[in-house]
């Protein structure tokens, strides 16, 4: 499965994914695969939707990849002394 596919899962899925291009990082919101795989992003310097195209370049920074975070619930065990890390 390509990284594209698995972005577009993720925000069908209603998670954003994290886009990091060179020396910025912003969040993927959206997509167009009918017109080249383009990305629906906001960026987090001026907080407004922007687009740019998967692979390709934003303001003249490389598209380096993307950061997918999924939650997982945890159950804590209780236990008696210190914890170690």
């Amino acid at each position: 499965m390509s990284m594209v596919i698995l972005v577009q899962a993720e925000i069908d899925a209603g998670r954003p994914v994290m886009i990091h291009i060179e020396g910025h990082i912003m969040v993927g919101v959206g997509y167009d695969d009918t017109s080249g795989n383009l990305m629906y992003i906001n960026d987090t310097w001026d907080y407004l939707d922007h687009t740019m195209i998967w692979g390709d370049t934003y303001l003249g920074m490389e598209h380096m990849g993307v950061i997918i975070v999924q939650r997982c619930l945890v159950a804590w065990a209780k236990r008696r002394g210190p914890r170690r890390i």
